[in-house]
């Protein structure tokens, strides 16, 4: 028995179809978690931002008083150095002690002013982080990268650039930029 071979050319219509159905479906796969993982990224960085301004707050709150008690210092610097302004206590001959009195006044003042900058200073430098921090989230949430089609760089956001995964120039996703 013989078995009869046909040759011929083959109907590619339905196989070019599925194979371009199951392009469209997993694009449509990645684009889900990258949209959600884009809402939730951006949840993310609402929430810390909230969470850095209920902080800001309350190193306001804290920090006030230390700084009204350094504003006070600083008023009584300035009126203890008005009263020998070029910074030196002349005494009359042989009586030191009648100037005792300014130069431990002095350094009492400036002990309070160390202490008081040593309790501030931490709070300036954490209000500092912070509303930088602020600032780079605010940043970001402007440029959070939403997967759209994009044909050039002008149809995405100030923070990402068109991308195409084939190279060729066609149409494209916007992606952040490195």
């Amino acid at each position: 028995m013989s078995r009869a071979r046909t040759v011929g050319i083959k109907d590619r219509g339905p196989t070019l179809q599925k194979l371009l159905m199951g392009a469209l479906g997993a694009i449509l796969l990645l684009s889900y978690p990258v949209s959600t993982n884009a809402q939730q990224w951006k949840a993310a960085l609402e929430t810390e931002q909230a969470q850095n301004a209920t902080r800001l707050s309350q190193i306001n709150e804290e920090g006030e008083p230390i700084a009204a008690q350094l504003r006070q210092n600083t008023a009584a610097v300035a009126s203890h150095n008005a009263e020998h302004p070029d910074g030196t206590c002349t005494y009359p001959e042989g009586h030191p002690e009648v100037c005792t009195p300014w130069i431990q006044e002095a350094a009492r003042l400036n002990t309070e002013k160390e202490q008081l900058v040593s309790q501030l200073q931490p709070l300036v430098d954490e209000f500092d982080r912070l509303t930088a921090r602020n600032e780079e989230i605010a940043r970001r949430l402007r440029c959070v990268p939403i997967p759209s089609a994009c044909s050039s760089d002008a149809d995405c956001n100030e923070c990402s650039s068109c991308s195409t995964f084939d190279g060729r120039g066609t149409a494209g996703t916007c992606q952040p930029r490195p």
